[in-house]
């Protein structure tokens, strides 16, 4: 995550806070789970088509903007 902000004095003790923040900027595939059923073959000669196979990946670049308002 990377995490980028600026402060800005509104008046008083008042403050707004731009925020923008990244993830996963490289763009990089990050495994979250694999298949992990072995099947209902011999083990450990005969395993499933599908062990060990990938079955979820976490979320690709994403960035969000945001506002703090401090009072």
């Amino acid at each position: 995550m990377s995490l980028v902000s600026r402060t800005f004095k509104v008046g008083g003790s008042v403050k707004l806070e731009g925020l923008v923040e990244a993830f996963n900027l490289t763009n990089h595939t990050n495994n979250v789970s694999r298949n992990g059923n072995f099947g209902s073959g011999e083990y450990p000669t005969n395993p499933s088509s599908t062990f060990g196979q990938v079955t979820a990946v976490g979320d690709p670049r994403s960035v969000q903007f945001g506002l703090r308002l401090r009072f």
